[in-house]
């Protein structure tokens, strides 16, 4: 028994009987203790004798002084502070409830879980901080789990925030807990309130992970794989290397933590159709100023002093329309005079005067660097200010990109054309692409890069505005790209050649882009894409693309294409607080300009579909009918419409709308569009019979053999994937599901079907694995990508392999097409329309495996509202959701 403990036994006596020594670190010494008057058990603090100096001592009873004063339900009491027999003290709750790092031991904790946690910390810290204190020893170990309560304990190595780089209450050296300090507490630098709230940071992502927070760097690259994606952007924030990027306050970091578990939620909730969303937190749609290490993007746009007598305010007029002009570049930011940023990569200053009958400005262009300055004097027709702004935006835009001195850093300089005209050819598509103006921007693009053809970039906008458009790659411009792709960047190179690797590959590889250069737009808008569009039919989880989305409309808050994808996916996906912030965002982007009749059916296409997935059918009706204006109806894309909204998982959109379109005899192209729209919706909405009576009447009013082939094939699918859904079809042999016998990928899966059949469950995996490896690849029938994946997720069940089986029913979460949807049935088609069929066997395959997490909530929820108003055996298969759910505590689920 230690001299420490018989002394302090000694000297407490008779109030208090020591019993043993709880813990020590390199400040204090623990003691469980009873509390004779109360016949209570507490917990008493020491500091450890070497250090008890007169000095270490005031501050040390002040500190417990102040603890004593902090009454909150999330903070450990402290009940009582004094000395006794030289040793300064202080009485806290002795808790014997489980520590968070106790539990954590059991496996991670639910998403709702841990944001109660956090939210009830950071309610904690409030008050701590509100005292002056900073904790700096927050830890799983020192989290207390009352009943569903968290509460902070262990305030050992407390200090005033005011108290800086040391204390003498402490041994020289580190200070605080390796792993859960950030890095200017473990480099002995002044700490804050902000140190706290990394810690919570470091504490909430292992709770949710199981996994210890590893970021060795300020460009460390963790693990956010097994993080909710609409937790992410509030935890990196809490997370970041400097303490000046982190959130402002516990409060902030509170709000934030709990507008993101809304969004998170409303993920469920919003499949049920309601409005009432739960609002995301503002930071994440809306991009608070880039912090240092982003300011090398920056263009700031300076009110402009006006010298023009009796208009004062002119020179502010023309800075915003300047700024307005030459917002939307995804390769830079311009920052406007009600903008602010603590710094900026350029600034452009102006004085504006009257000149006789015209206005005129000379500005400078002002980079870090003062020795790179440019200067321009331009002159318009007085009352043509609009006018004296564009010319403006076209001397900056030219500075920008063709300045002998770099003014930003790291923009494909090399890769734009040499001449005026190819210059001023490139501006003009440059524009239309940042406004979303597809089309308009694609015969731009074409027109500069015939007006001089070393316009690289042009080549490169081309091919990415084919991808969008599917318009098929010209091979000789292709080849002329990839020739002189060393033009570039090194982050645009890396970005260009991931798109010719194998998927996994690519994600993988786009992902380091982002993480090597995380202020680079292009690496998160196309790693967004992939995972968007691609990805699911690897077994990748499509809702990871929203954080790479919001990311990229951070980085270009002013480029329509990015808000536009960003609605897109998140319809998708059932966030509507996202979705229709992005949908607003994408309308002030494109600024009402005129477009061509692709982008037009675009955005009534994204529209209807956030009307259909998010309100009531009257009203999805009549939004639906304003989008279809005249200019709309013109468009060749228009037959996609219906059979997209299975995609965006509104299948009533494909039935309203596809009957819409069969009843236009006068259009053939729409009518079968149209039918072929209302079978696949009625499908995702168990009603198999519905959508075998549109099929028949598409036979009769199209007789074609390619038509009949699919139908055939189709019926038999579904007859053959869910017999008990369809009980009086018959189920056909294997030979009919496939079509042509003689294609490879059809002897593959027969092949596979016979093997299962001998339970020789890996083998048929094996057999069947080339079909699924290659998202890209093309069936020679449209229903064999989802009976490959289907039948192998349920020879991975059987091989009691659940997590393979995941991602073999992830697949139908794609948005990947060959070309448009106007034409003949697509694999996608057949995907989407299996969908929610998908979604069942998920949801049931995982739960029978003891898998209960937030995909297999997010399953049976969409599950039951899909086939709410299905068929008997969909009706029941709903309620059996429905009630599943809500024994999980699904958000939604009740």
């Amino acid at each position: 028994m230690s001299t420490v403990f018989e002394r302090l036994r000694d000297a407490l006596a008779p109030e208090y009987e020591l019993e043993r020594e709880l813990g020590s670190g390199g400040m204090g010494i623990v003691f469980l203790a009873r509390e004779v008057g109360l016949a209570r058990r507490v917990a008493i603090k020491i500091i450890r004798p070497e250090l008890a100096t007169a000095r270490a001592t005031e501050r040390f009873l002040r500190e417990a002084r102040l603890l004593a004063q902090l009454k909150h339900p999330s903070i450990m009491p402290v009940h009582r502070a004094g000395e006794a027999g030289g040793f300064p003290y202080y009485v806290m709750d002795y808790c014997e409830e489980e520590t968070l790092q106790a539990r954590l031991e059991r496996g991670p904790l639910r998403s709702p879980e841990v944001v109660r946690l956090g939210c009830q910390l950071l309610e904690g810290l409030e008050a701590v901080h509100r005292a002056g204190l900073v904790h700096r020893d927050i830890k799983p170990a020192n989290v207390f789990l009352l009943g569903d309560r968290a509460v902070l304990g262990d305030f050992g190595l407390a200090i005033p925030e005011t108290v800086g780089t040391s204390t003498p209450t402490e041994p020289a050296g580190f200070v605080g807990t390796p792993g859960y300090t950030p890095p200017e507490q473990a480099a002995g630098e002044v700490v804050t309130a902000r140190t706290d709230l990394y810690a919570v940071g470091v504490v909430l992502y292992e709770a949710i992970t199981c996994r210890r927070w590893y970021a060795p760097a300020p460009e460390g690259a963790p693990d956010w794989s097994r993080v909710p994606v609409s937790l992410r952007p509030v935890l990196r924030r809490a997370l970041a290397w400097s303490a000046e990027r982190r959130w402002r306050d516990a409060a902030s970091f509170r709000r934030a933590l709990a507008g993101g578990a809304r969004g998170h939620t409303w993920g469920w909730v919003a499949l049920g159709g309601s409005l009432a969303a739960a609002a995301i937190a503002a930071w994440i749609l809306w991009p608070s100023p880039p912090g240092a290490d982003g300011s090398g993007r920056q263009v700031r746009v300076l009110p402009f002093e006006s010298r023009v007598a009796g208009r004062p305010l002119l020179g502010d007029s023309l800075a915003r329309l300047v700024a307005a002009e030459l917002k939307g570049s995804p390769d830079f930011v311009v920052l406007g005079p009600g903008d602010d940023a603590a710094r900026v990569a350029v600034e452009l200053q102006g004085v504006v005067r009257a000149d006789g009958g015209a206005l005129c400005a000379a500005v400078r262009l002002r980079p870090r660097d003062p020795q790179t300055v440019a200067f321009s004097d331009v002159c318009a027709p007085d009352g043509q200010t609009a006018t004296l702004a564009d010319s403006l935006a076209r001397f900056v835009m030219l500075a920008l990109w063709t300045a002998q001195q770099p003014l930003i850093a790291d923009l494909p300089r090399n890769a734009m054309p040499r001449t005026t005209v190819g210059i001023d050819a490139w501006a003009h598509a440059e524009r239309l692409f940042n406004q979303g103006r597809w089309g308009e921007a694609y015969g731009a693009y074409l027109a500069a890069e015939r007006a001089d053809t070393t316009c690289w970039l042009c080549l490169w906008r081309l091919y990415f505005a084919e991808n969008w458009m599917s318009v098929p790659h010209d091979e000789d411009r292709f080849r002329r790209f990839v020739a002189h792709i060393d033009e570039f960047p090194p982050q645009y190179r890396s970005v260009m050649r991931a798109s010719g690797l194998p998927m996994a590959q690519r994600l993988d590889t786009l992902r380091r882009v982002t993480q090597q250069y995380p202020h680079f737009f292009f690496g998160w808008w196309f790693l967004g894409e992939e995972q968007f569009h691609r990805a699911p039919l690897i077994g990748r989880w499509r809702r990871e693309a929203l954080e790479s989305f919001i990311r990229a409309a951070e980085l270009s808050p002013a480029f329509a294409p990015g808000w536009e994808h960003l609605a897109f996916l998140a319809t998708a996906e059932g966030d509507s607080a996202i979705a229709g912030r992005a949908l607003d965002q994408w309308a002030r982007a494109m600024r009402g300009a005129p477009r061509d009749t692709f982008s037009l059916a675009l955005e009534a296409m994204v529209t209807s579909g956030f009307a259909w997935r998010f309100t009531p059918g009257p009203d999805a009706e009549g939004v639906t009918r304003k989008a279809l204006r005249p200019e709309v109806l013109t468009s060749a894309y228009l037959p996609a419409g219906p059979r997209m909204m299975p995609m965006f998982d509104a299948p009533e959109g494909a039935v309203w709308l596809g009957g819409r379109f069969a009843e236009i005899p006068e259009r053939p192209h729409l009518a079968r569009s149209g039918l072929l729209a209302q079978a696949f919706g009625y499908v995702a909405l168990g009603q198999p019979d519905a959508a075998r009576a549109r099929l028949d009447e598409l036979l009769s009013r199209f007789p074609e053999p390619e038509l009949a082939r699919f139908t055939a094939q189709y019926l038999g699918a579904l007859a053959s994937l869910d017999p008990e859904g369809v009980p009086a079809w018959r189920v056909p042999a294997e030979q009919e599901l496939v079509g042509d016998e003689a294609a490879a990928d059809a002897r593959a899966l027969l092949e596979g079907v016979a093997l299962a059949r001998l339970e020789r469950w890996r083998e048929a995996l094996d057999r069947t694995g080339p079909l699924v490896a290659d998202p890209a690849a093309r069936f020679s029938s449209p229903v064999l990508r989802a009976l490959a994946h289907l039948g192998r997720a349920d020879w991975f069940a059987r091989l009691g392999n659940p997590e393979a089986a995941r991602q073999d029913l992830r697949w139908a979460e794609h948005s990947h097409i060959e070309g448009s949807l106007s034409g003949a049935p697509q694999a996608a088609d057949v995907d989407w329309s299996l969908r929610t069929l998908a979604r069942w066997r998920l949801a049931t395959t995982l739960d029978a495996a003891g898998v209960r997490d937030q995909e297999v909530c997010l399953a049976y929820v969409r599950a039951a509202n899909a086939w709410s108003r299905g068929a008997p055996v969909f009706r029941a298969r709903a309620d059996s959701a429905r009630r599943r759910a809500a024994q999980l505590s699904c958000p939604g689920g009740r």
